[in-house]
């Protein structure tokens, strides 16, 4: 598996050749946490891909959300497991911070804050 590196801005880098890819267990972070900042209907060609953040980020829906985004990194491919998760919503400002297992035999512990 091979994707396009991104910069400090989250933005495709270009111009510095194979440098500009990320391959194995770094290519399966890098579409993980790009998915995770993926808003549901937002993508004209693929409307569910993503999270619906607008009605996650509610009230009384942390179980929903949590659920949501176990959902998503398990799909996403070269995942094989999630060891450890743990959340926190307050107000509308979601912290996630899971262990994710790879098709590489490697774990890699990941942090996502949505504000």
């Amino acid at each position: 598996m091979e994707i396009r590196n991104l910069d400090k801005n989250l933005d495709w880098t270009f111009g510095h050749g194979l440098s500009d890819y990320q391959t194995q267990t770094n290519a399966i972070v890098e579409d993980v946490a790009t998915a995770l900042r993926e808003w549901k209907y937002d993508c004209f060609f693929n409307q569910s891909a993503g999270i619906d953040w607008h009605v996650r980020l509610d009230r009384n829906q942390k179980t929903n959300l949590d659920s949501d985004l176990q959902a998503l990194i398990l799909s996403r491919f070269g995942v094989i497991g999630i060891s450890s998760f743990s959340s926190s919503l307050v107000g509308r400002n979601y912290t996630a911070n899971f262990t994710i297992q790879t098709i590489f035999s490697t774990s890699f512990t990941q942090n996502f804050s949505l504000p």
